[in-house]
């Protein structure tokens, strides 16, 4: 059996993954192992991926596994969901196994005749006590013609792969392996640098984009992050964001020297259109979000991830830093890199603060529960999420806002020196950001006096100051109706698809009072048919304190209730500057959003 060299080392451990068989979306592979323990080895495979906090079980995707050496077949047994173990060997084997690979997201694998995709943690084995060893992996194409014009993506090491092609590839270890998701199939190629580093997007999937534009505008966008902390960081030879394109979808994941996004083809920019649209503002600040984890969560991570435990979950309370700062950051880098105008940036904070305004949950659940309970609740969403649950993303990110504005009013500091503290202290020597050391950090740059803040923004569910925030920087925070909107609400949200499924019923509508519950399917208003798009034309016609018979099915039994329609306070937020703004604070928004 021959094994390949990585350096001046021998090579013991070493991948082969091919499309075997795409139209059924199976990949095979094969994992040679040159010096297994003596007497029993094992292997394992992950439950979950870095950065998406839910057990997943990728084990379960396997359809068939065999170990052989010369010799012939050996034993091989599964000792529990993800763990199987060898023996009766004597030197070198083998173990092979097929992946069924259909998961169109950013978490899993995929393959059809149109491209591959797969993360390693859903597709690679684990050398169970030989995690630290080196390795590589030798990428195959498939076989048949149609797939000749097949290339690969991928941010790994080559080990005598030419670029962008089939071949082999190396990796320091195991962690390593894992965390550079690969590309196959056809795709454009985006091309830039940034400070002196290579970059580059394939974007895969029909679209009609402007991909030209999209790399100037990424490059600008990244250099702004870089410059934040100095340069990108010194292990980055190569930087790559895999990007789909469907009509229907939306994600992004983060890895050490690459993402992986999921967007809609209404998302990409059009050509000889100027200025960026809202969609594709929204690209943009996915791409950001991405790009900003290269600092924030994959080098500077809390303790409890280092090192990954991929078998079981790894609480932490400090989401609200790693993904809130990163959104908060995703959005401010597009308006200091200049590729959205101020008024889009408005917008999109306007966005994040009506997401917190319409979800009880944010009254309910802290921001650090948020955070330790991600893996339960964040990510197992039910009927009832929105009315229990908030989002360390956003009220992560406004928090940050918060912390921001705060040393700039009363310091000399910005949110950007804790940044770039927490990558000195945490992130270059890569050791892990303990328990509550970031509020302590706050509270060294803005002093005692916001401690009583800091306990009450993370721990507590009362609102954030933020029309005190907004007017800092000469802004004001208005709450609207959208246009067409009635008089009254029931406090229910619809499938967009099924106009007449109830998704969510909200705490303390009128609906929920009156006895309606999610996942009822409504039928009738005051004895009429409701049908698609009606709800909102059928309201209209009523007023706070009416009383109306509505009609749903729940499971197969028709049910009817009387509800009294309550009257619907403005709830979407719009963002605007003030006409009359200080000089202060037009000082303070510049200094703010200006590169």
């Amino acid at each position: 059996m021959q094994f390949l060299k990585l350096g001046h080392k021998q090579h013991d451990i070493h991948y082969h993954i091919k499309p075997s068989n795409p139209q059924a979306h199976y990949f095979n592979i094969k994992l040679e192992l040159a010096k297994p323990d003596a007497d029993k080895q094992q292997f394992w495979m992950p439950s979950w991926i870095p950065g998406s906090y839910k057990i997943r079980d990728f084990s379960q995707y396997i359809v068939w596994i065999k170990a052989y050496n010369k010799a012939g077949p050996l034993s091989l047994v599964q000792l529990d969901k993800n763990t199987w173990e060898v023996e009766g060997y004597n030197g070198p084997f083998t173990v092979e196994y097929q992946v069924y690979a259909y998961d169109l997201s950013v978490r899993g694998a995929y393959l059809d005749t149109t491209r591959g995709f797969f993360n390693g943690t859903g597709v690679f084995l684990a050398v169970k006590g030989q995690e630290e060893q080196p390795c590589s992996v030798d990428i195959q194409a498939p076989d048949d013609k149609q797939f000749k014009t097949w290339r690969v993506a991928t941010a790994l090491d080559s080990h005598g792969a030419k670029r962008h092609s089939f071949g082999s590839y190396r990796a320091e270890n195991y962690d390593e392996l894992i965390d550079h998701p690969v590309e196959m199939g056809e795709y454009d190629l985006v091309e830039f640098e940034v400070m002196g580093v290579p970059h580059e997007m394939a974007i895969t999937g029909k679209h009609q984009a402007d991909v030209a534009r999209i790399g100037r505008d990424l490059e600008k966008i990244c250099t702004q992050h870089a410059r934040l902390f100095g340069g990108v960081p010194k292990d980055i030879k190569r930087y790559v964001f895999l990007t789909t394109v469907v009509g229907e979808g939306y994600g992004g994941l983060e890895h050490r020297s690459s993402c992986s996004l999921i967007i809609k083809r209404q998302n990409l920019p059009h050509k000889n259109v100027a200025e960026a649209s809202d969609n594709y503002a929204a690209f943009l600040s996915l791409c950001s979000h991405e790009y900003f984890h290269t600092w924030n969560v994959k080098r500077i991570k809390p303790e409890a991830f280092l090192p990954y435990k991929l078998n079981t979950e790894s609480y932490t309370k400090q989401l609200w830093v790693f993904e809130g700062f990163t959104d908060y950051y995703e959005d401010v880098a597009l308006a200091r890199s200049g590729v959205i105008t101020l008024l889009q940036y408005l917008k999109l904070t306007g966005d994040k603060i009506t997401k917190i305004n319409t979800n009880p949950g944010y009254q309910v659940q802290s921001i650090t529960d948020s955070s330790f309970c991600c893996w339960t609740k964040f990510y197992n969403p039910n009927p009832d999420t929105v009315n229990m649950m908030s989002s360390y993303y956003v009220k992560g990110c406004l928090i940050a806002w918060c912390i921001d504005t705060y040393l700039r009013e009363n310091t000399n500091y910005t949110l950007d020196d804790i940044m770039r503290k927490l990558w000195k202290e945490y992130g270059e020597p890569y050791v892990g950001v303990p328990e509550g050391r970031v509020e302590e950090i706050v509270v060294e740059f803005a002093g005692k006096a916001i401690k009583p803040l800091l306990q009450e923004w993370l721990y507590g569910t009362g609102d954030l100051p933020l029309h005190d925030v907004a007017r800092t920087y000469g802004l004001k925070i208005d709450f609207v109706n959208e246009p067409g909107d009635p008089k009254v609400l029931l406090g229910i949200r619809l499938n967009q698809k099924d106009q007449t499924h109830i998704v969510i019923c909200y705490d303390n509508s009128c609906a929920k009072k009156a006895g309606i519950s999610a996942e009822d399917k409504l039928i009738a208003i005051d004895n009429l048919s409701v049908k698609g798009n009606t709800v909102k034309n059928m309201l209209s016609a009523y007023h706070p304190g009416d009383i109306v018979p509505i009609h749903v099915f729940r499971n197969d039994e028709l049910l009817s209730f009387d509800v009294e329609l309550a009257d619907n306070p403005p709830k979407n937020v719009t963002m605007t500057v003030l006409e009359k703004a200080s000089e202060k604070q037009k000082q303070l928004r510049d200094a703010w959003l200006r590169s």
